[in-house]
């Protein structure tokens, strides 16, 4: 024996109520998916349809789009490049200009111990490499490989203008 439970009519009514209900709501959410597609490719077709316009106005031109950006990020690289070359060229001549002030420096100052000894020694300090004082072609003491008094006198002042160089360290020896 079998045994089925039917419902009543009431609850049948109610229960397909609602299954028409979801199918309209879901009938509705597919047309609107639907209208929602459409105007998505339609927003495509439009896009490419501008791309392909655009294309063809570069080619007319000469150039193509991708020609362009690979052109745009090589003068970017280009660019880089060059102002880091700047930036060192920058820091080499201020190198250069401390230098070349050091040497100015350096030259007023043995030109000034230069000519203050010319005066009070006429006669030669330095044998063997520089005779100053003497304006003779032969000089007596040349050859020599001893400085007199007034010699040392001079090497002391060297070392002294030279002590007051920064950023180099000289040696000067008897």
């Amino acid at each position: 024996m079998r045994v089925a439970f039917v419902a009543p009519k009431s609850h049948r009514s109610a229960h397909a109520g609602r299954q028409a209900q979801d199918r309209v709501k879901t009938e509705k959410a597919l047309l609107e998916a639907q209208q929602g597609r459409a105007s998505l490719q339609t927003q495509l077709d439009e896009a490419t349809a501008i791309d392909e316009q655009l294309s063809k106005e570069l080619a007319r031109l000469g150039q193509n789009s991708v020609s362009l950006l690979s052109a745009n990020d090589s003068l970017k690289g280009a660019l880089e490049s060059s102002r880091k070359r700047l930036e060192e060229l920058r820091h080499a001549q201020a190198v250069a200009e401390a230098r070349a002030a050091l040497y100015r420096e350096l030259a007023l100052k043995l030109k000034a111990m230069v000519d203050s000894t010319l005066e009070t020694s006429p006669s030669c300090f330095v044998t063997d490499a520089w005779c100053s004082g003497c304006r003779r072609t032969s000089c007596s003491t040349r050859g020599r490989r001893s400085y007199g008094p007034a010699g040392k006198g001079a090497l002391t002042e060297l070392a002294a203008v030279l002590r007051t160089i920064s950023g180099r360290r000289f040696q000067v020896t008897n």
